[in-house]
């Protein structure tokens, strides 16, 4: 558009008019909430109004103008963009183009288009004029509109209950997929029939009712009951809850949810008749667990499973070791005797609900290939696991000439029976168990009584093991063992002369037993033994060195010595089961380990069967310890002897420790002498300093004001002396700072302080050569407690000499990190190193290699990082360069004063 500005003034009234439109053209033109912009046919802006500049993120429309429109539309559209623009000039026009633009700050939008081109009077294309808006908010109200469309149609078609929407005629006017499938009818069949044409004859009077009593203007319950008819004539009950609406037009229209609810009615007579079948069991439950005998559990379970269950053939069998074979039978027309390996060999439903651990259901044992045919014309087969956690220890197994003939409901029972044999079978393992305590008990009291008896060691030792071998194990290794469980003593029962050999041979060192005894086999425990399986993965590759992949019953023997227990008379204890304990005194020291094998009855160790063995662990350890204080009393008298002998050398050894503390005294008493001096020459030389300061200051103001007056140049060598008088008071000045920091004793004011963050102030403060590269490694660390000024100084003088070190140039790296309550900081040069002869030195007052300086600066590091409670090490190798580590508390528990900042 021209600018409003004229050239020259009108000449007519005609010309007062046109400059009257085009005022009032630019008016809308600058008022106009949409963004409006004139660019020429290469898309060059030539104005724009405010509108525009605002939706673009400039300021003002001068940010804009000028620029190519191109620019501000985001990249991913451009090429759509210019084909636009080529449409405009094609067609003269286009209207509600969206396209995706930028702001200033980078944030995309879309906004809507229209343009058109402007020609002159000729009808030549001068440019283009384009209106757009930022439509946003109006992509939100569609989208939002959209998904919550979106969303209540998937509610709807994706609702578990049924759906329906009938007019005031009984017409379906629309229906879900669910009660599509209620009905069994597609939605198209079943949109525009009768309502009442699907229901059952009984309910059909309901509904009815229902109509007439709501046209009666009577208040209708909106939840009800009816039944209907599926299309494959199966009757179904459901749960109706309607509500009455009128559409636009105002006719009444009923809304209802159906829930089919058949199944839950058959579900609730189900669970009338389990509850019933449940209490009876209750009761067999409690006569199972009267019974004396295995005969007896056997019969009462029999006579449930007939009478409660009525079930027609069924066994109750037990699992000896690998085998499971009937123990009792009922319904049989014969006595069946079937023996079924575990490995599946023969096959057998009942082997894989014992294999399994869970119950096997099979509706057609047609179709199972692991069926044993007992008697002909089974069809189908339920059989269920006797369990005491997680041990099988029978099956009960029902079977029937009726295909299909069990349920869900079945197994239940039977599982609930089995649970109560196996109740049953447990109480009468116990009183066994019970019983043979008694008779273990008695023994260990005989046994204690001759332990008491008798006073050799070895003789003990071969009581104990005796013991425990009349009490169900085969093999008993005692081992006395040192301070760093090394084997001192070795007893054995049960082992032959050659497996002792071998046991030898293969011992186990004293850090493996360690380990062991530590914290990471501490799940293995039992009591104060420690049981590790063979079936464990993680033992068979951490103490038998094998792969945890290796087969669990594989035959090789890989630690200690080979079992003596065959196949069968293991039930599931493996060869390669370890079972050990510590023989620990009443102090917790370790002075013996003792290690049993091959249980007599072939199972695992339980808590419970271990109970007696615990009590004899602290009487063989009392007896090691008794040989152990003698062998003590002979090491004592030896060592003295020893001391004796090397008592010339020991006195040499003092007088060497008198001199050091000697020497040690004179540096103190140095130390204390350059305090007092400090402080007598830091009052004497600060006032003559700062007079020469001062003149120095003057001098240089009057040369400066000499040579402005009189035009000359300034005398250059005479600034420079005064330059090098400065440095050498700024010296002095730090040579005084220096003596009196190191010779007094200041605590350092505790703030919460963030490390990384003084590291880089300290960094930054480091004049860094071009020639040196920084690198830093500044880890995620806690605040600490410390006086920020000191540990500054600390760190900008080892950045400082860590420069200096490198004259050629280098590396220097800073990192930091948290070490159990510590912070550190490391700082690496790769300077000259450090020579070995000098490395001590390093932190000596005085000491230093350097042409300037005292070699108080490093001394002073470290004196304010002890005074933090921390510590700085060095570690150096000539021509590689040197580490310096600073340690760090996070926390102080005393000194320093805090000045807490939170």
């Amino acid at each position: 558009m021209r600018s409003l500005e004229p050239e020259v003034l009108p000449d007519s009234v005609g010309d007062y008019a046109e400059i009257d439109e085009e005022l009032k053209l630019r008016a809308v033109f600058m008022a106009s909430p949409d963004a409006i912009v004139v660019t020429d046919l290469n898309g060059d802006i030539e104005d724009c109004n405010p509108a525009a500049s605002d939706m673009l993120g400039y300021p003002s429309e001068e940010d804009v103008i000028g620029r190519n429109a191109l620019e501000f539309v985001a990249k991913r559209d451009r090429e759509r963009a210019m084909q636009t623009l080529k449409q405009v000039l094609d067609q003269g026009s286009v209207r509600n183009v969206e396209c995706l633009f930028m702001t200033k700050e980078g944030r995309r939008f879309p906004a809507e288009l229209s343009a058109s081109v402007i020609e002159d009077a000729s009808g030549t294309p001068m440019g283009l004029v384009t209106i757009g808006k930022d439509i946003t908010e109006r992509r939100g109200v569609q989208k939002e509109l959209r998904e919550r469309e979106e969303l209540f149609r998937s509610v709807v078609e994706n609702s578990h209950d049924g759906i329906l929407i009938v007019d005031n005629n009984y017409k379906f006017i629309y229906v879900n997929e669910e009660l599509s499938g209620i009905l069994g009818y597609s939605k198209e069949k079943i949109v525009g029939q009768d309502f009442r044409k699907f229901l059952a004859e009984e309910s059909r009077a309901l509904v009815s009712n229902r109509y007439i009593r709501r046209q009666k203007g009577e208040k209708v319950p909106p939840k009800y009951e009816l039944r209907v008819i599926r299309k494959s004539g199966e009757k179904r009950d459901l749960e109706i809850k309607s509500t009455v609406m009128r559409n636009k037009q105002g006719r009444i229209q009923t809304v209802a949810q159906v829930l089919d609810i058949t199944d839950q009615k058959r579900m609730a007579e189900d669970r009338r008749s389990f509850e019933e079948s449940l209490s009876a069991l209750n009761l067999y439950g409690r006569k199972l667990n009267m019974a004396e005998n295995m005969d007896q559990i056997c019969e009462l379970t029999l006579d449930a499973m007939e009478s409660i269950l009525g079930y027609e053939q069924a066994t109750f069998m037990m699992l000896d070791k690998d085998t499971l074979h009937v123990r009792d039978q009922r319904g049989y027309p014969q006595s069946v005797s079937l023996k079924l390996p575990l490995n599946g060999s023969k096959g057998g439903i009942t082997v894989k609900a014992a294999e399994k651990a869970t119950s096997i259901l099979v509706p057609d044992v047609g179709e199972e290939r692991a069926y044993v045919e007992v008697v002909p014309g089974i069809r189908s087969e339920l059989a269920v696991p006797i369990k005491l956690g997680p041990n099988v220890l029978g099956v009960l197994n029902v079977e029937s000439k009726t295909l299909d003939a069990f349920q869900e409901r079945d197994q239940k029972l039977l599982e609930i029976l089995a649970s109560h044999s196996a109740t049953a079978i447990s109480n009468l393992e116990r009183q066994e168990q019970i019983r043979e305590r008694s008779e273990e008990l008695a023994y260990l009291m005989e046994s204690s009584i001759q332990l008491m008896q008798s006073e050799c060691l070895q003789e003990r030792l071969q009581i104990i093991a005796q013991t425990i071998r009349k009490i169900g194990w085969r093999r008993t290794v005692i081992s006395v063992r040192d301070q760093n469980l090394e084997m001192t003593d070795l007893v054995t029962k049960g082992l032959t002369e050659e497996e002792v050999e071998l046991l030898l041979e293969r011992k186990t060192p004293g850090k493996v037993w360690q380990e062991r005894l530590g914290p990471e086999f501490g799940r293995f425990k039992i009591g104060e033994f420690y049981y590790l399986p063979w079936s464990d993965p993680w033992v068979r590759e951490r103490v038998h060195g094998v792969s945890p992949d290796t087969q669990e019953r594989d035959p090789a023997i890989y630690a200690g010595v080979p079992s003596k227990l065959t196949p069968e008379e293991m039930v599931d204890w493996h060869p390669q089961d370890m079972l050990y304990a510590p023989l620990r005194l009443p102090d917790g020291k370790i002075v013996g380990i003792i290690s049993i094998d091959d249980p007599v009855d072939g199972r695992r160790p339980t808590k419970q069967s271990l109970v007696p063995l615990q009590l004899f662990l602290h009487q063989a350890a009392v007896a090691v310890q008794n040989a152990q204080l003698i062998r003590d009393l002979d090491t004592a008298r030896s060592q003295l002897r020893q001391y004796a002998e090397n008592l010339e050398a020991e006195v040499k050894k003092r007088t060497k420790e008198l001199r050091e503390s000697q020497k040690q005294l004179v540096t103190a008493e140095r130390l204390a002498a350059i305090g007092e001096a400090a402080t007598i020459v830091g009052h004497d030389l600060r006032n003559p300093l700062q007079s020469i300061e001062n003149a120095t200051y003057i001098l240089r103001n009057e040369l400066l004001t000499c040579a402005q007056d009189h035009s000359a140049p300034i005398p250059q060598k005479a600034m420079e002396m005064l330059q090098v008088i400065d440095d050498s008071g700024d010296y002095a000045d730090k040579i005084i700072r220096d003596l009196q920091d190191f010779s007094t004793t200041r605590k350092p004011s505790l703030t919460k302080t963030d490390l990384n963050t003084l590291i880089k102030e300290a960094l930054s403060q480091a004049e860094m050569p071009e020639d040196v590269e920084l690198e830093t490694k500044l880890r995620h660390i806690p605040p600490i407690e410390a006086d920020k000024e000191m540990i500054k100084r600390v760190l900008l003088n080892l950045t400082i000499n860590g420069i200096q070190a490198m004259e050629r140039g280098g590396i220097l790296k800073v990192s930091t990190r948290k070490v159990e309550g510590f912070v550190e900081i490391v700082l690496r040069d790769t300077g000259l190193g450090i020579p070995k002869e000098n490395r001590e030195k390093i932190f000596t007052p005085f000491f230093t290699t350097k042409a300037r300086g005292m070699g108080m600066g490093l001394p002073i590091c470290k004196k304010l990082v002890q005074a933090h409670g921390g510590q700085i090490q060095v570690e150096s190798q000539e021509g590689v360069g040197s580490t310096f580590t600073v340690k760090l508390p996070i926390q102080h528990q005393k000194g320093g004063e805090t000045n807490d900042e939170r």
